[in-house]
């Protein structure tokens, strides 16, 4: 009985301790499977880590050079339009120097002479700006300058001079609507513009030769349509600017002038504005009756902080 108790015993002991072993052993082979699995996940997430990094890096060059590509092409397209500007304005500086402005600078300053021996002003009661350009923005947006001949200021307000000197015979004002012996102008060209605003025709005779060779007299038509309604938007436009200033302050003026004889200019407009002068007497006797008739608005003062913000706003050559 004691002798089978022990081999049970026995057994007990030896059964205990195999399972001691196969547990640990369970174990051991747990622990490098979870090991092994780990260094699995991490290698997996490293190669993703990689492959991210890498479309990462691809994407953000494409975009890099994506961008480059659109700087660069807003930079040339800014070096043009700029380019092309200043060649507008040399352009524009170099067809100031002609006979017609100074000859209109002249007038100006004859009649700022007469004025003063008048006693009408003072000598700061009348400033001449030769030179002008006045940036201005189409209806498409697009950014334009246009050059005025002189800008006058005057107590009176601000008076844009446009000046027009050709030759020949000149017919300005000329509508669609108004019945006149020149009718037939209107056949000889067919933009559709020519159905609204006032119009200008300049007939001048030029000589030539045909075919065989024989001198002849031919008559040259030019149209320029709307040019009193082009100042008149410029005249908008620097109310705009100067938008603390009364609106009846801002006058244009279309002036016409003739190298040979002012007779040889019609006027047959019917607006008021711009204002139409034709010679320097006529230009005359609009500036004095406008400081003698029309209130005084400016002071000399305001006259010269008036003329130092359109030498900050604008062009001057």
């Amino acid at each position: 009985m004691v002798f089978i108790l022990i081999i049970m015993l026995i057994s007990l002991v030896v059964i205990c301790f195999y399972l001691l072993r196969k547990q640990k052993k369970i174990q051991n082979e747990a622990y490098h499977l979870i090991e092994q699995s780990k260094k699995e996940v991490a290698l997996s997430l490293q190669k993703e880590r990689n492959r991210l990094e890498q479309e990462s890096e691809k994407t953000m060059q494409g975009l890099l050079e994506d961008h480059s590509m659109t700087v660069v092409g807003i930079q040339e397209n800014y070096e043009k339009k700029l380019s092309k500007q200043k060649d507008y304005i040399n352009f524009l500086q170099r067809s100031l120097k002609c006979p017609k402005d100074a000859a209109t600078y002249r007038v100006l300053k004859d009649i700022k002479k007469l004025c003063l021996n008048e006693q009408l002003i003072q000598e700061e009661d009348m400033l001449i700006i030769g030179n002008i350009f006045l940036p201005y923005y189409t209806i498409n947006g697009e950014n334009k300058i246009k050059q005025l001949s002189h800008v006058l200021l005057l107590p009176t307000g601000i008076y844009l001079i446009e000046s027009k000197y050709w030759e020949g015979r000149v017919y300005h004002g000329l509508t669609r609507e108004l019945s006149h012996p020149l009718d037939f102008l209107f056949d000889i060209f067919h933009e559709e513009e020519l159905k609204d605003g006032e119009h200008t025709f300049i007939l001048s005779r030029k000589k030539g030769s045909d075919v065989s060779g024989e001198f002849k007299n031919t008559l040259n038509i030019e149209l320029q349509m709307n040019i009193g309604r082009e100042l008149c938007d410029l005249a908008k436009e620097l109310e705009r600017s100067l938008f603390d200033l009364d609106s009846s302050q801002v006058v244009p003026i279309l002036y016409f002038d003739s190298p040979k004889d002012d007779h040889r200019i019609r006027n047959y407009s019917e607006r008021d504005l711009p204002q139409v002068c034709i010679g320097p007497k006529d230009l005359n006797l609009f500036i004095r009756k406008e400081l003698q008739s029309q209130e005084w608005l400016l002071s000399a003062a305001e006259l010269k902080e008036v003329k130092q913000r359109l030498e900050n706003l604008y062009y001057f050559a």
